[in-house]
């Protein structure tokens, strides 16, 4: 917007200088200086809201030199110099803003006594052109300074809102964190309770029967898998309580079915392994999942099934089926 506001200036001014102003009938070398004077208080206003003080101090130089080697008024000078002023009172910083009200009302003061005085004007005529000149251009540096205020109250609020909002997310992480460190508790109190319970009577069982008898294995097994279930829960909890992704152990792969094998296998039911083509790698998640499908079939075997053999099958090195 800036920039067309710039270019109509700077259009109006040569047109005007062309055409209209004494300047018409000059040589084409006095209308090229005028028009070059003319471009340069009217081109600034392009940057006035992004360069605030570079628009502001450029205008005012050809202000300065239109002042001393031109005795007539220009019009891009009326029209450019407040919105200058304007401009640097209410987007430039501190200093800028105190120098604009300076420059401003002592230029048009100047400028007022130098255009607009005649010959046989009275003294109290010639003060009265100082004075409104200047008083107009403070008034536009007035206007200035109150968009001034305006902007740092919006860019205050903005700034308000956006440490409540940080303030909304971090009360909202919290309250999760209270609700997920709850949820451990509760979880942890009730079910390592029961497992603690499991592993003291399977511990228990052990010693109640011969050594390396078969219950003693069973026993053993109970216990071992309680101890890791409990393990397994507690760092569970504790990525539930933190709210981040740790673990303490590795996720299960596919190498560690051979220990779960072993562990049904002391447990009294015959396992056998078959694995059909070659084995390779596969994803860490597909290999948690064929971990756990495996699990969760020899679970049922031992559940359900009682003292029979079980056989595990699988491709390409991932086992998938398990049966009795």
């Amino acid at each position: 917007m800036d920039r067309i506001v710039a270019v109509i200036a700077a259009v109006l001014s040569t047109v005007w200088i062309v055409t209209v102003s004494e300047w018409s009938g000059a040589s084409i070398v006095t209308q090229l200086l005028v028009c070059v004077l003319g471009l340069g208080l009217t081109v600034p206003l392009a940057w006035r809201r992004t360069r605030p003080e570079l628009s502001g101090c450029t205008i005012a130089v050809f202000a300065l030199v239109h002042l001393v080697f031109v005795d007539t008024v220009v019009l891009a000078e009326v029209l450019t110099v407040p919105a200058a002023v304007y401009a640097m009172a209410a987007y430039a910083r501190q200093w800028a803003c105190v120098l604009a009200l300076v420059l401003g009302v002592v230029g048009s003061g100047i400028a007022g006594a130098v255009y607009l005085a005649y010959d046989g004007m009275p003294r109290w005529g010639f003060v009265l052109n100082i004075v409104l000149s200047a008083v107009f251009v403070a008034a536009i540096w007035a206007f200035g300074a109150v968009r001034r205020v305006r902007l740092q109250e919006l860019d205050a609020l903005a700034e308000r809102a956006r440490l409540l909002e940080l303030e909304r997310e971090q009360e909202a992480r919290l309250a999760a964190a209270d609700e997920r460190a709850r949820i451990a508790r509760e979880m942890h109190d009730i079910v390592a309770h029961s497992l603690t319970v499991v592993i003291a009577q399977a511990d228990g069982g052990r010693y109640s029967v011969p050594a390396g008898s078969d219950a003693a294995a069973v026993f053993d097994t109970i216990a071992s898998t309680g101890r890791e279930a409990l393990s397994e829960m507690r760092a569970l909890l504790t990525v539930m309580r933190d709210g981040d992704e740790r673990s303490f152990a590795p996720a299960p792969t596919i190498d560690d079915i051979a220990v779960l094998v072993d562990e049904t296998t002391s447990s009294g039911v015959a396992v056998d392994v078959e694995t059909l083509g070659t084995p390779r790698d596969v994803p860490p998640g597909t290999a948690l999942t064929a971990y756990r499908v495996v699990q969760e079939s020899l679970t049922n075997v031992l559940k359900h099934a009682g003292p029979v053999r079980g056989r595990t099958c699988g491709s390409s090195g991932a086992p998938t089926r398990s049966r009795s």
